[in-house]
Protein backbone atom coordinates (compact mmCIF):
# COMPACT_ATOMS: atom_id res chain seq x y z
CA UNK A 1 0.00 0.00 0.00
CA UNK A 2 1.01 3.52 -0.66
CA UNK A 3 1.34 4.83 3.22
CA UNK A 4 1.99 8.30 2.05
CA UNK A 5 -1.34 8.52 0.05
CA UNK A 6 -3.69 6.88 2.35
CA UNK A 7 -4.14 6.41 6.13
CA UNK A 8 -3.04 3.20 7.56
CA UNK A 9 -5.45 0.82 8.03
CA UNK A 10 -5.71 -2.38 10.77
CA UNK A 11 -8.12 -5.14 11.28
CA UNK A 12 -7.93 -7.71 14.18
CA UNK A 13 -10.52 -10.15 13.14
CA UNK A 14 -13.00 -9.37 10.33
CA UNK A 15 -15.72 -11.64 11.11
CA UNK A 16 -16.40 -10.58 15.24
CA UNK A 17 -18.99 -8.47 16.91
CA UNK A 18 -17.80 -4.61 17.87
CA UNK A 19 -18.12 -4.97 21.23
CA UNK A 20 -15.83 -8.58 20.98
CA UNK A 21 -13.55 -6.59 18.72
CA UNK A 22 -13.28 -3.53 21.01
CA UNK A 23 -12.52 -6.59 23.76
CA UNK A 24 -9.74 -8.04 21.55
CA UNK A 25 -8.51 -5.13 20.74
CA UNK A 26 -8.08 -3.90 24.25
CA UNK A 27 -6.32 -7.28 24.90
CA UNK A 28 -3.88 -7.12 21.48
CA UNK A 29 -2.63 -3.54 23.12
CA UNK A 30 -1.95 -5.03 26.30
CA UNK A 31 -0.01 -7.71 24.64
CA UNK A 32 1.60 -6.05 21.94
CA UNK A 33 4.79 -5.68 23.73
CA UNK A 34 5.33 -9.11 24.46
CA UNK A 35 8.40 -9.43 21.98
CA UNK A 36 9.58 -13.42 23.34
CA UNK A 37 12.55 -12.45 24.57
CA UNK A 38 12.41 -13.86 27.93
CA UNK A 39 11.35 -17.25 29.25
CA UNK A 40 9.31 -17.88 31.87
CA UNK A 41 7.60 -21.61 33.26
CA UNK A 42 5.71 -21.82 30.17
CA UNK A 43 8.46 -21.71 27.34
CA UNK A 44 9.83 -24.76 27.00
CA UNK A 45 11.50 -24.05 23.46
CA UNK A 46 13.76 -21.28 21.36
CA UNK A 47 13.58 -20.11 18.08
CA UNK A 48 16.90 -18.21 16.70
CA UNK A 49 16.35 -15.54 14.12
CA UNK A 50 19.00 -13.33 13.25
CA UNK A 51 21.38 -14.08 16.55
CA UNK A 52 18.27 -13.51 19.55
CA UNK A 53 15.95 -16.07 20.89
CA UNK A 54 12.16 -16.24 20.93
CA UNK A 55 11.30 -18.14 24.02
CA UNK A 56 8.22 -20.32 22.78
CA UNK A 57 5.86 -23.04 23.64
CA UNK A 58 6.10 -25.78 21.93
CA UNK A 59 2.54 -27.13 22.73
CA UNK A 60 1.20 -24.01 21.21
CA UNK A 61 3.06 -23.70 18.61
CA UNK A 62 2.00 -27.40 17.38
CA UNK A 63 -1.51 -26.85 18.00
CA UNK A 64 -1.57 -23.25 15.48
CA UNK A 65 0.69 -25.30 12.53
CA UNK A 66 1.03 -28.45 11.37
CA UNK A 67 3.99 -28.19 10.37
CA UNK A 68 5.36 -27.53 14.00
CA UNK A 69 3.61 -30.24 15.07
CA UNK A 70 4.88 -32.85 12.93
CA UNK A 71 8.57 -31.72 13.68
CA UNK A 72 7.94 -31.92 17.55
CA UNK A 73 6.32 -35.28 17.34
CA UNK A 74 7.87 -37.59 14.50
CA UNK A 75 11.57 -38.72 14.38
CA UNK A 76 12.75 -35.40 13.49
CA UNK A 77 15.65 -33.63 15.51
CA UNK A 78 14.07 -30.92 16.73
CA UNK A 79 11.82 -33.38 18.89
CA UNK A 80 14.56 -33.67 21.32
CA UNK A 81 16.03 -29.96 20.82
CA UNK A 82 15.23 -27.24 22.72
CA UNK A 83 16.27 -24.86 19.77
CA UNK A 84 15.87 -24.21 16.14
CA UNK A 85 17.80 -21.60 14.19
CA UNK A 86 15.37 -20.40 11.66
CA UNK A 87 18.48 -18.51 8.90
CA UNK A 88 16.86 -16.48 6.54
CA UNK A 89 14.32 -15.42 8.65
CA UNK A 90 13.57 -11.56 10.20
CA UNK A 91 13.04 -11.33 14.20
CA UNK A 92 10.48 -9.03 13.77
CA UNK A 93 8.82 -10.78 11.20
CA UNK A 94 8.61 -13.96 13.75
CA UNK A 95 7.76 -12.20 16.55
CA UNK A 96 5.13 -10.48 14.52
CA UNK A 97 3.70 -14.36 13.66
CA UNK A 98 3.80 -15.41 16.88
CA UNK A 99 1.57 -12.63 18.19
CA UNK A 100 -0.71 -13.61 15.65
CA UNK A 101 -0.99 -17.19 16.76
CA UNK A 102 -0.62 -17.01 20.40
CA UNK A 103 -3.54 -17.16 22.15
CA UNK A 104 -5.15 -13.99 24.05
CA UNK A 105 -2.71 -11.51 21.72
CA UNK A 106 -4.59 -11.49 18.63
CA UNK A 107 -1.68 -9.46 16.49
CA UNK A 108 -3.86 -6.74 14.37
CA UNK A 109 -3.37 -7.36 10.59
CA UNK A 110 -2.33 -4.05 8.80
CA UNK A 111 -1.12 -2.56 5.69
CA UNK A 112 2.95 -2.65 7.48
CA UNK A 113 2.48 -5.89 7.99
CA UNK A 114 0.03 -8.08 5.99
CA UNK A 115 2.51 -9.04 3.34
CA UNK A 116 4.97 -10.02 5.77
CA UNK A 117 2.30 -12.84 7.75
CA UNK A 118 1.28 -14.04 4.38
CA UNK A 119 4.19 -16.20 3.49
CA UNK A 120 5.13 -17.63 7.32
CA UNK A 121 1.32 -17.88 7.39
CA UNK A 122 2.14 -20.33 3.97
CA UNK A 123 5.33 -22.11 5.36
CA UNK A 124 3.48 -23.27 8.65
CA UNK A 125 0.24 -24.13 6.78
CA UNK A 126 -1.44 -21.52 9.48
CA UNK A 127 -4.73 -21.03 7.34
CA UNK A 128 -6.52 -19.34 10.39
CA UNK A 129 -4.14 -16.34 9.64
CA UNK A 130 -4.23 -16.92 5.84
CA UNK A 131 -7.98 -16.46 6.02
CA UNK A 132 -7.80 -13.25 8.10
CA UNK A 133 -4.97 -11.80 5.69
CA UNK A 134 -7.26 -12.38 3.15
CA UNK A 135 -9.88 -11.04 4.62
CA UNK A 136 -7.83 -7.96 5.43
CA UNK A 137 -6.84 -7.28 2.07
CA UNK A 138 -10.62 -7.64 0.99
CA UNK A 139 -11.64 -4.41 3.47
CA UNK A 140 -8.88 -3.06 1.74
CA UNK A 141 -10.74 -2.86 -1.45
CA UNK A 142 -13.26 0.33 -1.20
CA UNK A 143 -9.81 2.46 -0.55
CA UNK A 144 -8.16 4.59 -2.72
CA UNK A 145 -5.90 2.23 -4.44
CA UNK A 146 -2.85 2.63 -7.30
CA UNK A 147 -2.62 0.21 -9.82
CA UNK A 148 0.84 -0.89 -7.88
CA UNK A 149 -1.30 -1.76 -4.81
CA UNK A 150 -3.91 -3.93 -7.14
CA UNK A 151 -0.85 -5.25 -9.13
CA UNK A 152 0.79 -6.34 -5.60
CA UNK A 153 -2.91 -7.84 -4.74
CA UNK A 154 -3.30 -9.62 -7.63
CA UNK A 155 0.14 -11.11 -7.17
CA UNK A 156 -0.22 -11.95 -3.55
CA UNK A 157 -3.92 -13.37 -4.73
CA UNK A 158 -1.91 -15.87 -6.90
CA UNK A 159 0.67 -17.31 -5.08
CA UNK A 160 -1.70 -17.94 -1.93
CA UNK A 161 -5.15 -19.38 -3.96
CA UNK A 162 -7.05 -16.50 -2.74
CA UNK A 163 -10.67 -17.03 -4.67
CA UNK A 164 -12.57 -14.49 -2.14
CA UNK A 165 -10.03 -11.76 -3.06
CA UNK A 166 -9.41 -12.68 -6.53
CA UNK A 167 -13.42 -12.25 -7.63
CA UNK A 168 -13.66 -9.19 -5.82
CA UNK A 169 -10.87 -7.80 -7.13
CA UNK A 170 -13.32 -7.96 -10.36
CA UNK A 171 -16.32 -6.84 -8.64
CA UNK A 172 -15.39 -3.78 -7.45
CA UNK A 173 -12.66 -1.88 -9.10
CA UNK A 174 -13.21 0.46 -11.50
CA UNK A 175 -12.49 -0.29 -14.92
CA UNK A 176 -9.22 1.37 -15.50
CA UNK A 177 -8.07 -0.71 -12.23
CA UNK A 178 -9.22 -3.63 -14.09
CA UNK A 179 -7.36 -2.75 -17.32
CA UNK A 180 -4.57 -2.57 -14.79
CA UNK A 181 -5.13 -6.02 -13.11
CA UNK A 182 -5.80 -7.76 -16.50
CA UNK A 183 -1.81 -5.89 -18.82
CA UNK A 184 -0.17 -6.96 -15.55
CA UNK A 185 -0.28 -10.80 -17.13
CA UNK A 186 0.61 -12.88 -13.52
CA UNK A 187 -0.35 -17.00 -14.38
CA UNK A 188 -3.87 -17.53 -12.59
CA UNK A 189 -4.66 -20.21 -10.89
CA UNK A 190 -7.04 -22.53 -13.38
CA UNK A 191 -9.91 -22.71 -10.28
CA UNK A 192 -9.96 -19.01 -10.43
CA UNK A 193 -10.19 -18.54 -14.19
CA UNK A 194 -13.96 -19.65 -14.82
CA UNK A 195 -15.29 -17.40 -11.95
CA UNK A 196 -13.34 -14.10 -13.42
CA UNK A 197 -14.85 -14.49 -17.16
CA UNK A 198 -18.09 -14.66 -15.51
CA UNK A 199 -17.50 -11.39 -13.87
CA UNK A 200 -15.73 -10.29 -17.24
CA UNK A 201 -18.46 -10.81 -19.25
CA UNK A 202 -21.08 -9.77 -16.68
CA UNK A 203 -19.50 -6.37 -16.78
CA UNK A 204 -19.01 -6.62 -20.63
CA UNK A 205 -23.27 -6.72 -21.18
CA UNK A 206 -24.19 -4.00 -18.43
CA UNK A 207 -21.76 -1.93 -20.75
CA UNK A 208 -23.22 -2.79 -23.88
CA UNK A 209 -26.54 -2.02 -22.25
CA UNK A 210 -24.84 0.83 -20.43
CA UNK A 211 -24.17 1.64 -24.49
CA UNK A 212 -27.38 1.41 -26.22
CA UNK A 213 -29.03 3.46 -23.51
CA UNK A 214 -26.33 6.62 -24.30
CA UNK A 215 -27.28 5.92 -27.50
CA UNK A 216 -30.93 6.11 -27.46
CA UNK A 217 -30.80 9.09 -24.99
CA UNK A 218 -28.85 10.68 -27.68
CA UNK A 219 -30.74 9.66 -30.16
CA UNK A 220 -33.74 11.36 -28.85
CA UNK A 221 -32.44 14.50 -27.61
CA UNK A 222 -30.12 15.47 -30.86
CA UNK A 223 -33.89 14.50 -32.73
CA UNK A 224 -35.42 17.63 -31.15
CA UNK A 225 -32.24 20.26 -31.99
CA UNK A 226 -32.42 23.28 -34.27
CA UNK A 227 -30.26 22.87 -37.47
CA UNK A 228 -27.67 25.19 -35.63
CA UNK A 229 -27.66 23.05 -32.97
CA UNK A 230 -26.66 19.77 -34.54
CA UNK A 231 -24.22 21.74 -36.53
CA UNK A 232 -22.41 22.49 -33.33
CA UNK A 233 -22.62 18.97 -32.15
CA UNK A 234 -20.82 17.74 -35.43
CA UNK A 235 -18.00 20.59 -34.36
CA UNK A 236 -16.80 18.64 -31.80
CA UNK A 237 -16.32 14.66 -34.12
CA UNK A 238 -13.24 13.01 -33.78
CA UNK A 239 -12.64 15.04 -30.25
CA UNK A 240 -11.42 13.60 -27.03
CA UNK A 241 -13.41 13.23 -23.83
CA UNK A 242 -13.04 13.14 -20.40
CA UNK A 243 -15.24 13.68 -17.06
CA UNK A 244 -13.79 14.01 -13.75
CA UNK A 245 -15.90 13.44 -10.27
CA UNK A 246 -14.79 15.69 -7.43
CA UNK A 247 -16.05 15.39 -3.65
CA UNK A 248 -15.30 19.29 -2.49
CA UNK A 249 -15.04 19.46 1.30
CA UNK A 250 -16.82 22.91 2.32
CA UNK A 251 -14.48 24.17 4.97
CA UNK A 252 -11.87 23.72 3.11
CA UNK A 253 -13.01 26.28 0.48
CA UNK A 254 -13.34 28.44 3.05
CA UNK A 255 -9.95 28.18 3.65
CA UNK A 256 -8.69 29.27 0.20
CA UNK A 257 -7.03 26.28 0.25
CA UNK A 258 -6.59 23.36 -3.40
CA UNK A 259 -9.05 21.21 -2.67
CA UNK A 260 -8.44 18.31 -5.16
CA UNK A 261 -5.96 17.59 -7.41
CA UNK A 262 -6.68 14.62 -9.62
CA UNK A 263 -3.54 13.75 -12.61
CA UNK A 264 -5.04 11.61 -15.53
CA UNK A 265 -4.10 9.98 -18.66
CA UNK A 266 -5.50 12.26 -21.74
CA UNK A 267 -5.10 12.56 -25.42
CA UNK A 268 -3.23 9.16 -25.97
CA UNK A 269 -0.61 10.86 -23.90
CA UNK A 270 0.83 9.21 -20.83
CA UNK A 271 -0.70 10.53 -16.97
CA UNK A 272 -0.01 14.48 -18.27
CA UNK A 273 -3.27 16.51 -17.61
CA UNK A 274 -3.70 17.61 -14.12
CA UNK A 275 -6.65 19.38 -12.85
CA UNK A 276 -6.88 21.22 -9.33
CA UNK A 277 -10.09 22.50 -7.73
CA UNK A 278 -9.42 26.03 -5.44
CA UNK A 279 -10.72 28.51 -3.56
CA UNK A 280 -9.91 32.39 -2.81
CA UNK A 281 -11.48 32.04 0.31
CA UNK A 282 -14.20 34.70 -0.54
CA UNK A 283 -16.85 32.11 -1.24
CA UNK A 284 -17.25 33.90 -4.92
CA UNK A 285 -15.17 32.33 -6.75
CA UNK A 286 -13.91 28.37 -7.82
CA UNK A 287 -10.59 28.04 -9.74
CA UNK A 288 -9.86 25.05 -12.01
CA UNK A 289 -6.85 24.61 -12.94
CA UNK A 290 -5.39 22.47 -16.08
CA UNK A 291 -2.01 21.58 -16.75
CA UNK A 292 0.09 19.46 -19.04
CA UNK A 293 3.35 18.03 -18.60
CA UNK A 294 5.69 20.22 -20.72
CA UNK A 295 7.14 17.22 -22.95
CA UNK A 296 3.40 16.58 -24.37
CA UNK A 297 2.86 19.60 -26.03
CA UNK A 298 6.35 19.99 -27.93
CA UNK A 299 5.27 20.00 -31.09
CA UNK A 300 1.08 20.22 -30.89
CA UNK A 301 -1.69 22.34 -29.02
CA UNK A 302 -4.60 21.54 -27.49
CA UNK A 303 -8.02 23.57 -27.90
CA UNK A 304 -10.16 22.66 -24.36
CA UNK A 305 -13.87 23.11 -24.14
CA UNK A 306 -14.73 22.40 -20.28
CA UNK A 307 -17.45 22.54 -17.99
CA UNK A 308 -17.59 22.79 -14.78
CA UNK A 309 -20.71 21.68 -12.61
CA UNK A 310 -21.94 21.39 -8.91
CA UNK A 311 -24.54 18.85 -8.86
CA UNK A 312 -27.91 20.30 -6.73
CA UNK A 313 -28.86 17.46 -4.45
CA UNK A 314 -32.53 19.05 -3.22
CA UNK A 315 -33.78 18.63 -7.42
CA UNK A 316 -35.46 22.24 -6.62
CA UNK A 317 -32.45 24.27 -8.21
CA UNK A 318 -30.69 23.77 -11.18
CA UNK A 319 -27.31 22.30 -11.25
CA UNK A 320 -24.37 25.08 -11.05
CA UNK A 321 -22.70 25.24 -14.49
CA UNK A 322 -20.04 27.35 -15.70
CA UNK A 323 -18.36 26.32 -18.68
CA UNK A 324 -14.82 27.62 -20.29
CA UNK A 325 -12.57 27.45 -23.56
CA UNK A 326 -8.47 27.04 -23.19
CA UNK A 327 -5.84 26.85 -25.57
CA UNK A 328 -2.87 25.39 -24.74
CA UNK A 329 0.85 24.81 -26.38
CA UNK A 330 5.06 24.80 -26.50
CA UNK A 331 4.59 28.15 -24.17
CA UNK A 332 1.33 27.83 -22.74
CA UNK A 333 0.95 24.25 -20.61
CA UNK A 334 -1.47 25.39 -17.71
CA UNK A 335 -4.53 27.77 -17.58
CA UNK A 336 -6.67 28.92 -15.31
CA UNK A 337 -10.52 28.99 -15.70
CA UNK A 338 -12.77 31.15 -12.80
CA UNK A 339 -15.81 29.75 -11.49
CA UNK A 340 -17.40 33.33 -10.47
CA UNK A 341 -20.74 33.66 -9.01
CA UNK A 342 -20.48 30.83 -6.58
CA UNK A 343 -21.62 32.20 -3.28
CA UNK A 344 -25.24 31.06 -3.23
CA UNK A 345 -23.27 27.69 -3.16
CA UNK A 346 -22.79 28.11 0.04
CA UNK A 347 -26.32 28.56 1.54
CA UNK A 348 -27.44 25.13 2.30
CA UNK A 349 -31.01 25.65 1.48
CA UNK A 350 -30.24 26.42 -1.90
CA UNK A 351 -29.44 22.16 -1.63
CA UNK A 352 -25.64 22.55 -3.36
CA UNK A 353 -24.67 21.42 -0.03
CA UNK A 354 -24.58 17.76 1.34
CA UNK A 355 -23.15 16.74 4.50
CA UNK A 356 -21.01 19.86 4.33
CA UNK A 357 -19.29 18.98 1.23
CA UNK A 358 -20.43 19.42 -2.51
CA UNK A 359 -20.28 16.68 -5.38
CA UNK A 360 -18.57 18.41 -8.53
CA UNK A 361 -17.10 17.53 -12.17
CA UNK A 362 -15.21 18.87 -14.73
CA UNK A 363 -15.86 17.91 -18.10
CA UNK A 364 -13.49 18.05 -20.73
CA UNK A 365 -13.76 17.74 -24.71
CA UNK A 366 -10.27 18.44 -26.32
CA UNK A 367 -8.64 18.15 -29.68
CA UNK A 368 -5.16 18.08 -30.52
CA UNK A 369 -3.15 19.28 -33.84
CA UNK A 370 0.41 19.17 -34.94
CA UNK A 371 2.09 22.22 -35.59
Amino acid sequence: MDKNSQQSSSSCDGSITDEEKSSDIKTANDKSTVDFSERTWKEDFALIVEGEKLFVSKAVLALASPVFDQMFQSDFREKYQTELNLPGKKVQEMRDFLRSIYPGMSECISDENVYRLLPLAEEYQVTTLAAKCERFLISRLNKELTADDTKMMLQTAAIYNMEDLFVKLFEELPEQSARDIISAKILLPSTIVPKILDKLMGRLDQVREQKLWYEGIYNYLESGFSRTEQQNLEIYQGWKCKSIHLKLNVDDLKKSKTLQTTQFKFLDFEENCKVSVYSNGTLSQIFVDISFDKHTLETSKVTVHGRFVIRNVSYENENYKSTFEMEFGATKLEQTATMANTSNLYTKTYGYMHYNSMDAEVHLLAKIQEV
